[in-house]
């Protein structure tokens, strides 16, 4: 006989069934609120940290105001680190700054659980940020320096020459010609011995027809925060040993890749994967050498305070000699000085213009300017003026001994002491609950010039 099913059994099955799709749906139910739970709590996580980056961006801004202030109330190569931690509005231990507990930033925090900020002035150098190698064996500048560290401007690693310096690192521990060359992946193609006082990322550009990069304006001092340092002047009390280098050059020729591309003098050959802002001095542009006399290719003057406290300003001396050369104590940047590094005569290489010499060499005289023209030697006067800037520019366009246009010339200030950059810049870094932001401004020196028709 088979199996009778009964009333109770036919109930008994259908509460088994309901049981089953009962615990299916808890099952799903529970699936999905865990699901909704962690989208509830990611949405929310997302919009925190949406909140806390905008906050973080508004505090940057504001902060950034206010270093401009600080910035503006200074004078050149001022530098200034301020670093605050708050806790719930206030600052924790550590944070002693009288800037980190003023009422206008702590009124800013109040609205923040954890909050973190590096505000940055940089108007010159540091005494860490010094290469110890400053020229090659044997050469003009290794002499010059005489084995002393050198501060450099631009600041290593910010020349508006280079292609790659984002990913520069200066080495300041280098201290043999052995070791200060850029790594060669930089570099690319053979240039496996570039020195970092010569890589692209250490100088800057001077570009005709940009209002920009036309000209520049280097101070020769800075501003401590407490005083006012001109480093190479001299107040009578002793020797003053300290001084300056401009260096300037031509930039490299342009690249082909192929035999067959290669022109002498127009171009040069690469390989992929190079930088074209790298190469060595006879794989640069040449100069036009007029055949009536060299040409002033950039004028300068340095200008400050004199003695007797009135504004001066010292400008190159370029009276011709009826050979149709200059005289010995010429201090012009002509077309020939930057193609062959000359000075009256002495050969001194490494692509210097003009320098601070000493007292027993006086290579170059000069002309100062205060309600008179006074003609003496550029050590002399330039020893004399307080908070001295040295103003360049580009006297035209650039034309290479090939007739090719050339884009730009390169140049650097290297000296013995701290001096101001041609920018400051200015950054402040925000971290609020876990979230960055960062602003940087750049603040370029400006100053007038005087009429350069006076110098020709």
């Amino acid at each position: 006989m088979g199996k009778r099913f009964t009333t109770n059994s036919l109930k008994n099955d259908q509460r088994g069934l309901i049981t089953v799709v009962a615990l299916i749906i808890f099952s799903l139910l529970s699936v999905f609120g865990i699901i909704v739970q962690s989208t509830v709590i990611d949405t929310y996580r997302n919009i925190r940290n949406i909140n806390n980056y905008y906050a973080a961006r508004d505090l940057a801004d504001s902060l950034t105001e206010y270093l401009q202030a600080e910035l503006n109330s200074h004078e050149s190569g001022f530098n200034q680190d301020i670093n605050c931690t708050y806790s719930n509005g206030s600052p924790v231990t550590g944070s002693d700054s009288l800037i980190c507990k003023g009422d206008g930033i702590l009124d800013l925090m109040q609205s923040y659980e954890d909050v973190e900020i590096d505000l940055e002035i940089v108007g010159r150098g540091l005494a860490e940020e010094t290469l110890k190698v400053c020229g090659g064996a044997g050469g003009s500048l290794s002499i010059l320096f005489g084995g002393a560290p050198c501060y450099i401007t631009p600041k290593p690693g910010t020349g508006t020459a280079g292609a790659r310096c984002s990913i520069y690192e200066p080495d300041y521990e280098a201290t043999t010609s052995s070791t200060d060359v850029i790594p060669t992946n930089l570099a690319g193609g053979n240039y496996n011995e570039i020195a970092q006082i010569d890589y692209s990322c250490n100088w800057n550009k001077l570009q005709f027809g940009s209002s920009v990069t036309e000209g520049a304006v280097i101070p020769l001092f800075y501003d401590d925060g407490t005083n006012i340092v001109s480093p190479f002047y001299d107040d009578g009390s002793g020797a003053n040993n300290d001084f300056f280098v401009l260096r300037m050059r031509t930039p490299c020729l342009p690249c082909v890749y192929e035999d067959r591309d290669l022109s002498p003098g127009i171009n040069r050959l690469c390989t992929l994967g190079q930088d074209n802002t790298v190469c060595t001095d006879d794989e640069r542009y040449e100069l036009e050498d007029e055949l009536d006399g060299d040409q002033v290719v950039v004028q300068w003057q340095i200008s400050g305070i004199c003695d007797d406290g009135r504004d001066c300003t010292v400008i190159p001396y370029l009276k011709m000699t009826t050979q149709g050369n200059y005289e010995d104590k010429f201090s012009g940047i002509t077309d020939k000085i930057i193609n062959e590094n000359q000075f009256a005569g002495h050969t001194l290489g490494d692509n210097i213009a003009i320098f601070l010499d000493s007292p027993g060499l006086n290579f170059f005289d000069a002309i100062l300017s205060s309600g008179n023209f006074e003609r003496s030697t550029f050590y002399s006067l330039i020893r004399s003026i307080q908070k001295p800037a040295l103003t360049i520019a580009l006297n035209d366009a650039l034309i290479s001994d090939n007739n090719e246009a050339i884009p730009y010339l390169e140049y650097q200030i290297m000296s013995t002491q701290p001096i101001s950059d041609s920018k400051a810049e200015i950054s402040a870094t925000i971290n609020v609950n876990g979230n960055i932001f960062q602003k940087t401004l750049f603040k370029q020196e400006e100053k007038p010039l005087v009429d350069f028709a006076i110098q020709n």
